[in-house]
């Protein structure tokens, strides 16, 4: 059934039209009308999605569960509506046909993914990075063409990041600094005390347990398809690119202590659970938005209405700002036509 489509009320529109340069459209707010998961797509005008944005206005499309199936592609491509396609999909005719390039964000099955991938896949030099020292992952500065990424559930992934990191030598910082109490298996206290300490430290600096901390939006506004991290991850993998089409993919580094545990975020106190849904804030509207359905961790706010995503992600170092040099945030003219 084809989608529904719909368009914002007229005050709406005019509260959410935004310049930047030449370019115009609708802002990247997180499609959530009535609850229920959208994408946007251009005008009648324009159903091809070909022409230049300066020309085209955008409106919301109605989506049901499972995989966003209604993506568009920026001026100069057009969308590629495909059964079990991912997040987003671009087709560029005018580019040179090559692999996608895999934007790893941490604790998302990028393990995993490498070794498919195979030692032939170059993971070095791939695209401008933020300039940390985090293994495979750090930030990109910049949309990156023809790229992919996943999303994780926030909190499943917070609570991973948890149990992977007590078991490595820098956790003891918060036993030290931090008066988080040494136990294992690890518990809901020990998880609280390390939530609180940790969200402290990010405050300093980004790359906090090797930029684990970063939400992922900061990686997926970057990049041109978000694979949701389910079941049918490995299927979605293969219809990226015909080369990938008898990929395979292990299972690696996946460690459910923290299920065994009973360590999610049930266990958060509410100052940590807020905390944590305001940090990772704009995880849970995309995460919505590739799944289906929300996080249930998510604030109520988040499962309804139109909400704004942030346009950029800003990176600390020592208490000091090291990108974007300038104070502006935003997203590239070419990250405007994308939708996640």
């Amino acid at each position: 059934m084809k989608p529904k489509l719909w368009r914002p009320s007229k005050v709406v529109a005019n509260l959410a039209t935004k310049s930047l340069g030449s370019w115009t459209r609708w802002p990247d707010f997180a499609q959530l009308h009535h609850g229920k998961p959208c994408a946007w797509q251009p005008n009648e005008a324009d159903t091809a999605g070909t022409r230049h944005l300066a020309n085209d206005q955008w409106r919301p499309v109605a989506l049901g569960n499972g995989a966003l199936k209604a993506p568009l592609g920026p001026a100069g491509g057009h969308v590629n509506e495909t059964k079990n396609s991912s997040l987003l999909r671009r087709e560029n005719t005018s580019a040179q046909e090559t692999l996608p390039l895999f934007v790893h964000i941490p604790k998302t099955a990028g393990t995993s993914i490498w070794a498919a991938l195979g030692p032939s896949y170059s993971d070095s030099n791939r695209y401008p990075e933020v300039p940390f020292s985090c293994l495979k992952h750090n930030p990109p500065k910049e949309h990156v063409q023809r790229s992919f990424a996943v999303i994780r559930e926030p909190c499943s992934r917070l609570a991973s990041e948890f149990t992977w990191a007590q078991k490595l030598a820098w956790f003891d910082i918060y036993y030290r600094d931090y008066g988080v109490i040494k136990e294992f298996p690890p518990t809901c206290s020990m998880f609280n005390s390390w939530v609180r300490a940790v969200l402290a430290r990010y405050q300093q600096s980004s790359d906090v347990e090797d930029c684990h901390m970063i939400p992922q939006w900061c990686y997926l506004s970057k990049v041109d398809e978000v694979l949701p991290l389910d079941q049918d991850l490995q299927k979605r993998l293969r219809a990226l690119s015909p080369e990938f089409h008898s990929l395979n993919l292990p299972r690696l580094n996946a460690d459910d202590l923290a299920q065994r545990s009973n360590v999610t975020c049930s266990c958060l106190d509410a100052w940590n659970l807020a905390a944590i849904q305001e940090h990772f804030r704009d995880d849970f509207i995309t995460w919505h938005l590739a799944f289906g359905k929300p996080s249930p961790y998510a604030p109520e706010s988040f499962k309804s209405g139109l909400i704004r995503r942030k346009k950029g992600c800003t990176y600390k170092k020592n208490w000091k700002r090291i990108w974007p040099k300038d104070s502006s945030v935003g997203i590239s003219a070419e990250g405007l036509a994308r939708a996640v």
